[in-house]
């Protein structure tokens, strides 16, 4: 490392988290904080870990509906119509 005697502090969020867990194992005692949010860690012991691999099996129109049928669980719906109406109408003014 450049700075040998300087020790630094990993954050990371989901799937950061998880990067900076493996990061901060492999720098060891360089790192002085790891804070982690809502860390990737138990991805394997989830629904996702099983069903995710099966969702590109689907056919086309329920796949590409995928974002809108998961919204209600995954994000704010109304964030996601707002943004697929701006994206349809950024798509008629090109």
């Amino acid at each position: 490392l450049a700075f040998p005697r300087r020790r630094i502090c990993l954050l990371g969020e989901s799937m950061g988290g998880l990067i900076a867990t493996l990061a901060a194992a492999r720098l060891g005692a360089v790192v002085s904080h790891l804070i982690l949010v809502n860390p990737a860690t138990s991805f394997a012991r989830t629904p996702w870990a099983t069903a995710g691999p099966l969702l590109p099996l689907l056919p086309d129109q329920a796949y590409e509906a995928l974002p809108l049928a998961m919204s209600p669980i995954l994000l704010d719906p109304q964030v996601i119509v707002r943004s697929a109406a701006d994206a349809a109408t950024e798509g008629d003014d090109a």
